[in-house]
């Protein structure tokens, strides 16, 4: 007889849950170092552009900051309209969520479909105020602060798994 899963989570997702993680810092996003140095160069382009009786003073000057502060300003709303669809992709509507944590993997449950994520497989997990997010290179788990008995709960929860992952013994 197979034992019980060690614990049981269950929750509604929506894509604010999602939106989440999707707007977690991280470094080294490709797309957005592209994104940026693309638009500058249209900003560089652009300014190439300028009436020729604008490049001696400081018409000069006030246009090219326009041109970068513009800039800035499109790939902040191109990078948040980015998150907010990434976010939409993976959790499209409100859904139930039952995740079960065994000893050596985590089932997860979502509109009828289960999923395994092997604890071997884990790459990261991610505390927030409001999430725990753990991360196997393809499989996300979200689990809100809900999904526990408390915050303390939750972090407690993290930091055992995060000390699983590093010394399975």
């Amino acid at each position: 007889m197979t034992p019980p899963p060690l614990r049981v989570y269950s929750t509604l997702l929506t894509s604010a849950d999602a939106l989440a993680w999707e707007t977690l810092p991280r470094d080294g996003r490709k797309r957005d170092f592209f994104l940026l140095i693309a638009l500058a160069i249209v900003a560089g382009l652009a300014l190439g552009l300028v009436p020729e009786d604008w490049t001696a003073g400081w018409r000069f000057y006030g246009v090219g900051l326009s041109f970068c502060v513009l800039g800035y300003c499109l790939w902040i709303a191109i990078t948040t309209f980015d998150a907010y669809l990434r976010a939409r992709r993976r959790v499209p509507g409100p859904m139930e969520v039952r995740v079960a944590q065994w000893l050596d993997r985590f089932e997860v449950t979502e509109n009828g479909r289960t999923r395994f994520v092997a604890l071997e497989s884990i790459m990261a997990v991610t505390v927030t105020a409001t999430h725990l997010f753990i991360f196997d290179g393809k499989d996300l788990i979200i689990l809100p602060v809900s999904a526990f008995d408390s915050d303390a709960d939750m972090r407690a929860t993290a930091a055992a798994l995060e000390l699983q992952l590093r010394d399975p013994d």
